[in-house]
């Protein structure tokens, strides 16, 4: 509105009415309409050929996995301890099915940084104990994991064709490992050195 017309609709403020109010319609007599179901409806109808489709089908593909004694870990914050881990997986009922020390823990790192990001692979005794944790703590509900605020996601993870675990070499840490590489960047000793 330019400011010559504007003082002269600011009086007449409350005769100010849109073409849809002018006919009668009133939107807030109107039903909201339910946009969840909406989506729902669209994501079942559609061929699942689009991105989110087939990560949700990759997501409900791990949950679904046969079972394992083996199980992964995934969205553990960054300061997890193993002890915690433990407990969390044993939960409110530590010792029905198995204990503490019967776990074995392998922290995933990434290939070309060697940086933990939040996943691990925990080897249950038994695929009946690792059931048990799955389903306390699978499909998309988590476990609670001391020191986070969000819930770690488990499901099983059975050994693929000639795949060994726990790896050769493979030693168990109380904390995710840290790389040791040196970082790229000289210190300022170093530079102060070279100059």
């Amino acid at each position: 509105v330019c400011h010559k017309c504007c003082g002269s609709g600011a009086h007449k403020r409350a005769t100010l009415l849109c073409p849809l109010c002018k006919e009668g319609h009133s939107l807030r007599e109107l039903p909201l309409p339910d946009l969840v179901g909406q989506k729902r409806r669209l994501a079942v109808s559609k061929s699942c050929l689009d991105a989110s489709c087939k990560r949700f089908a990759s997501t409900t593909a791990v949950v679904s996995a046969e079972p394992s004694h083996r199980l992964f870990v995934g969205k553990l914050p960054l300061t997890i301890t193993a002890t915690s881990l433990r407990h969390a997986l044993l939960g409110s009922s530590p010792g029905s099915l198995f204990s503490a020390d019967h776990l074995s823990i392998e922290w995933l790192t990434d290939r070309k940084t060697s940086l933990f990001y939040g996943s691990a692979f925990v080897g249950m005794p038994t695929v009946e104990s690792a059931a048990a944790v799955v389903a306390r703590g699978g499909g998309g509900i988590g476990l609670t994991v001391p020191g986070s605020t969000r819930r770690a996601r488990v499901a099983f993870r059975p050994l693929r064709d000639g795949e060994e675990w726990p790896r050769e070499g493979h030693v168990e840490l109380e904390r995710p490992p840290v790389p040791t590489t040196p970082h790229p960047h000289p210190s300022r000793a170093e530079a102060l050195a070279a100059k």
